[in-house]
């Protein structure tokens, strides 16, 4: 393993500690998606428990009357801002960023760039809930300036079927189980990858989750609205071992192919919570990708780790630390570094902003420094 990476693990593990970090809710004692979520590699839409956690522990109080109770803030976690006790729930859901490029430099330049904006619904039926669906349709612009680029589309919708709380079975267009579920998708842990916004695949997941294993076993053939020959086919596998409610190790592999691309990915992950309301999130992964049609190859190693320190209830300091290695002739190297504020200052409602500089190296050239000013806001219903 090369010293870059030794040096960021150090600074993400040990680092941690003394930054008091705090990334996802594994410093409350979650540590598996199933408990808030309906999907159980996480995202997606809340289940009522999910959304009734995001009003009353994760959401800030400053504008919510101090005589009102938690298990009266939580009733209004619904989709219409009221407890839900239908078996049809459905869900809303915006992302939006704004982002100033170089935005110290010469070329400076800004975009807001709708990310997206779904609306769907889930429902649970059968003795004790066991199947469940759950699909939406997401508005997307893009960037693209082609026309013909399609703006509607599905990015989940699938059928599962739960007979016991540990396990279960998933079948539809779901995304890969592999590594962690984060909604960065500009991360090189996603973004080389084919991890990203856009790269979901109809499958079918397999999920067993016991007291101290978590494992998700997903063979899939590729997103079916795509070409045929474009479509990636294969599996992946992902564990977790819970050594305890702060602390989990993970491990993932994937391998998929088309009739153009040939890939082939390892990673290890780690969650870890070493003081209360503090954790840590990191991983460390090698990605291969062959063309089939001009025989080259694309290969790399990434690092990607997050951390926050909840300043107050529903404020958070976070850091996050980026890394990617080309196995090429030039030995490019990409660092991304940088601090950032994520605030959910009513229930429902999500404000982040974060400054990241970025520095290109190569074995005989070091570009200059960038930085780069994100904002970005969530919302959802």
């Amino acid at each position: 393993m090369k010293r870059e990476i030794w040096v960021f693990l150090c600074l993400a593990i040990f680092g941690s500690k003394l930054a008091m970090a705090y990334p996802q809710f594994i410093a409350h004692g979650y540590n598996t998606c199933l408990t808030c979520h309906y999907n159980p590699l996480g995202g997606g839409p809340l289940n009522d428990y999910g959304r009734a956690l995001g009003s009353n522990t994760i959401s800030d109080r400053l504008f919510v009357d101090e005589d009102m109770s938690e298990d009266e803030l939580a009733k209004y976690s619904g989709f219409f801002f009221k407890e839900n006790k239908s078996a049809i729930k459905p869900y809303a859901n915006y992302r939006g960023l704004y982002i100033i490029r170089d935005f110290n430099g010469d070329n400076s330049d800004s975009e807001y760039i709708q990310m997206e904006a779904k609306l769907g619904f889930t429902t649970e039926w059968g003795k004790d809930d066991k199947f469940i669906f759950s699909g939406g349709i997401s508005y997307n612009p893009g960037r693209s300036d082609n026309e013909n680029e399609d703006k509607w589309r599905s990015r989940e919708h699938y059928i599962g079927y739960r007979p016991k709380k540990n396990w279960g079975v998933y079948v539809g267009l779901l995304d890969k189980a592999f590594g962690l579920r984060i909604p960065d998708h500009n991360a090189f842990s996603k973004s080389v990858t084919n991890l990203a916004q856009d790269d979901q695949t109809h499958g079918v997941l397999f999920s067993y989750l016991a007291e101290k294993w978590n494992v998700n076993v997903h063979a899939f053939v590729g997103n079916m609205t795509q070409d045929a020959e474009l479509r990636q086919v294969g599996g992946t596998a992902r564990f977790e071992y819970n050594f305890s409610k702060s602390y989990v190790l993970g491990a993932s592999i994937l391998s998929s192919s088309s009739d153009f691309l040939e890939q082939s990915t390892f990673a290890i992950h780690a969650k870890m919570s070493p003081g209360k309301y503090t954790s840590i999130m990191a991983e460390l992964g090698i990605n291969n990708k062959s063309s089939a049609v001009n025989a080259t190859e694309d290969n790399g190693m990434y690092f990607f780790s997050q951390h926050h320190i909840r300043m107050r209830r529903g404020l958070y300091y976070f850091t996050s630390l980026e890394y990617y290695e080309a196995d090429n002739a030039n030995g490019q190297k990409t660092l991304v570094f940088g601090p950032g504020i994520q605030w959910f200052p009513i229930q429902k409602v999500e404000i982040r902003a974060e400054l990241r500089n970025q520095r290109i190296s190569a074995d005989n050239n070091v570009e200059p420094d960038t930085w780069f000013l994100f904002g970005q806001v969530h919302l959802w219903f």
